[in-house]
């Protein structure tokens, strides 16, 4: 049997589970969590990395001497670390995008096609979920502060994902 998801936004293989208004948030949060990680480890290993590549820069400490195990380590961790948090940057990127339009991937492409539609019949489409930037970052991580929003929490989602009943898709004739 199949279950409709609110406000589905993908299928995850990795986690087995629909994204969608219940966990978007952690999805969100945990490409945020990946990105920041990669960039610290692409930052711990620069040096050194760098360093094999015969680049020096930073004064006159050069640190200790790198063993061939280590050499190995380095260079793995930081083209690893490189290599996956560009990727996922890029991914954390987009649902940042998404996130501040109110929009799911599958709305995006539905929300496209609409704006085309709407610009050849020479209309100007609104998305009707979008209540603005601040407000769409609020339906998904509450009221308060940025800054704590990016710390793990249990809590609900805080909005809903329906638009208001007044809200118009097609707004103005151009």
């Amino acid at each position: 049997d199949a279950l409709p998801i609110l406000n589905m936004d993908h299928y995850c293989p990795w986690m087995f589970n629909c994204v969608g208004f219940a966990n978007y948030r952690y999805f969100v949060l945990f490409l945020f969590y990946v990105t920041t990680a990669c960039l610290y480890g692409v930052a711990v290993t620069a040096r050194d990395f760098l360093g094999m590549a015969g680049i020096r820069w930073g004064g006159a400490f050069r640190g200790p001497r790198l063993d061939a195990p280590t050499h190995t380590a380095v260079m793995f961790t930081f083209v690893l670390a490189l290599s996956v948090g560009c990727a996922v940057a890029l991914l954390f990127g987009w649902h940042v995008y998404l996130l501040l339009t109110a929009q799911t991937t599958i709305e995006f492409y539905g929300n496209y096609t609409l704006r085309l539609r709407a610009a050849a019949r020479g209309q100007t489409y609104r998305n009707p979920y979008s209540r603005g930037a601040e407000a769409n970052w609020r339906q998904l991580f509450g009221p308060g502060d940025k800054i704590l929003a990016l710390l793990p929490s249990s809590r609900p989602p805080p909005g809903k994902p329906w638009p208001d009943p007044v809200r118009r898709a097609v707004v103005a004739t151009v």
